[in-house]
């Protein structure tokens, strides 16, 4: 791959990484909004200040669930799937692990998915292919930042990055 077309690609990925930043903050604002409707003042008296539940449940008119909001116990994450149930193609959630918070949009599909997330100093762009392994990955910190491709087996095909090029190809 020349530099032409690396930087053709990556020009490609910040726009698609545009794209998904909109996207995101699009959803993230719709539930903002929703959750700020949900406390406007009513005149039932019956209502509760507070309602606790583990899943939100969105379904359509013939019961089939299209979007969760609740809590992942698996991955200890608070997060937004939406989906027809069966396939996630869109989760929105934040984590908490030994590294601190991670805030994460995933878009998925039946031949892969793409996850952008920001931690810390850190942000990325990663996309996986079908079998769950990482094929490219563009990602960036306070020290500078990396675009690094890989073979189906993870192994690093092509790496680049503000400490210097490596390119493991043979």
């Amino acid at each position: 791959m020349d530099l032409q077309a690396l930087a053709a690609r990556i020009d490609r990925l910040e726009s698609q990484n545009r794209s998904l930043k909109r996207i995101g903050g699009v959803l993230a604002l719709t539930v903002v909004i929703g959750l700020i409707m949900g406390q406007a003042p009513s005149t039932d008296k019956s209502t509760t200040d507070v309602v606790k539940a583990r899943e939100f449940w969105v379904v359509d008119e013939y019961g089939r669930v299209r979007a969760v909001f609740g809590y992942d116990k698996e991955t200890d994450t608070a997060a937004l799937f939406i989906g027809d149930g069966k396939n996630v193609p869109i989760r929105i959630g934040m984590v908490r692990d030994a590294a601190g918070v991670v805030a994460g949009v995933e878009l998925g599909g039946p031949n892969g998915r793409l996850n952008l997330y920001a931690a810390g100093e850190h942000a990325g762009l990663v996309f996986v292919d079908s079998r769950g392994k990482a094929r490219a990955t563009l990602g960036m910190d306070s020290n500078g930042g990396a675009f690094i491709l890989s073979d189906k087996h993870e192994r690093v095909v092509y790496g680049q990055s503000e400490l210097g090029v490596t390119d493991n190809r043979k």
